[in-house]
C-alpha cells in the first residue's frame, strides 16, 4: 500500500511543477518552481504540529475543534481570493 501511495505522490509531484512551469511566463519559472516545494514543507510542518498538539493536549475534541476552525478559515480564505487567469489572449 504504501509503494503505491509513494509512486503516485512522486508522479504526481513532477506533473504539478512541470504545470506551474508552463503556466507563468519565462521570467517566473523560478518562482513557479519554488513555490511548490515550499508550500509543501509549510504543509508538513503544520501537519507535525499539528500531531505534536493533539499528542501534547491528550484531549480529540480539543484538537479537532481547532483543526476545524483552520478548515473553516482556509475555505473563507480560498472563497475571498480574486480568480486572476493565467494567459490573456488577444484576437
Amino acid at each position: 500500500m504504501m509503494v503505491v501511495l509513494g509512486l503516485g505522490a512522486g508522479m504526481l509531484m513532477q506533473l504539478v511543477t512541470l504545470v506551474a512551469q508552463n503556466s507563468v511566463p519565462a521570467a517566473d519559472v523560478g518562482v513557479a518552481s519554488g513555490a511548490g516545494p515550499f508550500l509543501r514543507q509549510l504543509g508538513g510542518v503544520t501537519g507535525v504540529t499539528m500531531t505534536g498538539a493533539l499528542y501534547e493536549v491528550g484531549s480529540i475534541q480539543t484538537a479537532f475543534t481547532a483543526l476545524t476552525v483552520i478548515a473553516v478559515a482556509a475555505v473563507v480564505v480560498a472563497a475571498l481570493i480574486m480568480e486572476i487567469p493565467l494567459r490573456v489572449t488577444t484576437g
